[in-house]
């Protein structure tokens, strides 16, 4: 044979090989206690603060491997052939010592009238923008305590594909302002856990 053509075959299948070691280097698999910390670490770009007025949003999207580490149970896909994506919503004030809720509250009136906003009308003013869609949020839980000054939202979307890429929550309540909110999120080289 060719020496050239040997020495071809031999470049080519190097740099085969480093491809592929790049790629699964990119995708390595975490054990749990890990891939819980990974998920949680707003470097990766799945947990994200922003700051909008006088609030303070904490969006934190929730692979489903994250809900088997967590001990908590997401919905079951659906038969339609829609995923559910999900996602923990925490909303504070920059002024630690006031409560979202009762910003701007004047009377136990409105404050029970922000109360009920929060609990059943606010999932009306959340949407999952990817790919150029806009999706309602059809799964909303509002944790309500009177110990924290963080309320805390659990945010379910049903889209026709696992979302990757760059997805973007819209809150669009005047509650925080006469101007949507926008958090983005990056979901993008999320590692496989380790089973």
């Amino acid at each position: 044979m060719n020496r050239f053509y040997l020495a071809g075959k031999l470049i080519t299948r190097t740099v085969v090989l480093t491809w592929l070691l790049v790629l699964t280097a990119c995708h390595e698999k975490l054990a749990a206690d890990h891939y819980v910390a990974w998920i949680q670490d707003y470097d990766h770009g799945l947990h994200v603060k922003r700051e909008y007025a006088d609030f303070v949003f904490d969006l934190q999207f929730q692979p489903r491997d994250f809900f088997k580490l967590t001990g908590t149970q997401p919905a079951p896909h659906s038969d339609q052939g829609t995923v559910m994506q999900y996602y923990l919503l925490r909303v504070s004030c920059k002024d630690p010592s006031q409560d979202p809720a009762k910003y701007n509250v004047s009377s136990a009136s409105e404050w029970q009238q922000r109360l009920y906003y929060y609990s059943y009308l606010f999932q009306k003013d959340l949407f999952l923008e990817e790919n150029g869609l806009k999706y309602p949020c059809v799964l909303f839980h509002f944790e309500q305590s009177d110990i924290s000054n963080t309320r805390v939202f659990t945010l379910g979307f049903e889209t026709p594909a696992p979302g990757a890429g760059v997805s973007n929550i819209l809150v669009e309540s005047e509650q925080f302002g006469s101007l949507p909110v926008r958090i983005e999120i990056v979901k993008e080289n999320i590692p496989a856990l380790k089973i």
